[in-house]
């Protein structure tokens, strides 16, 4: 049954109310594939993160920091999974880390080396289309 025009979609206004009441509706978006290529759900939510996060960092060097609070505000990850996605994506090849300061504290700093994962990505996108 189509939406009347100018009335909201229940998603829309489950998003109002979110807004209304704790002031965001941040939304975490994973496309299956992302899911399906690293096999797990916490690490597929940090690779989603990690992906946007690319062109948003300050640093000339393509790194980002972020704590583990940080990313648990955003992922609501735990420290562990967080830790246990990291050492995934290095495994793959497809995260850099480097320990700095940041604000006076020793932190993580993270770079998803983007050629090394769309090399990975697209192997994994091709093998899967050919099942």
């Amino acid at each position: 049954m189509p939406q009347e025009k100018g009335k909201k979609s229940f998603q829309q206004q489950i998003f109002k109310e979110i807004r209304k009441q704790i002031g965001n509706n941040n939304v975490l978006t994973i496309p299956e594939s992302i899911l399906r290529y690293v096999g797990d759900l916490p690490a597929a939510v940090f690779l989603s993160q990690l992906i946007y996060w690319c062109d948003k960092g300050k640093s000339p060097d393509g790194y980002i920091f972020k704590t583990y609070h940080d990313w648990r505000q955003e992922t609501l990850l735990s420290e562990y999974q967080i830790r246990k996605a990291s050492k995934k994506f290095q495994g793959m090849g497809i995260l850099l880390l480097k320990l700095k300061k940041a604000n006076g504290a020793p932190t993580i700093y993270y770079k998803l080396d983007r050629i090394a994962f769309i090399d990975t990505f697209h192997k994994f996108l091709r093998m899967e289309s050919k099942k």
